[in-house]
């Protein structure tokens, strides 16, 4: 069984992650919100560093 993640939310490889974000632009969103889970500040700041590199890139 899966991870259990909200409505709305986005699990998954960082082209994918990129796609789902893109896809708020096409449809004429200017601003989003991304929210990344954690269990502490250390896995937090990881998080930001790893979509900073992987998925920023990506949506151009």
């Amino acid at each position: 069984m899966g991870k259990r993640v909200g409505r709305g939310a986005v699990l998954g490889a960082s082209r994918g992650i990129a796609e789902s974000l893109w896809a708020f632009w096409v449809m004429g969103v200017d601003q989003v919100q991304v929210w990344l889970r954690s269990r502490g500040r250390v896995e937090l700041v990881e998080q930001v560093g790893l979509f900073g590199a992987e998925v920023a890139p990506l949506l151009g």
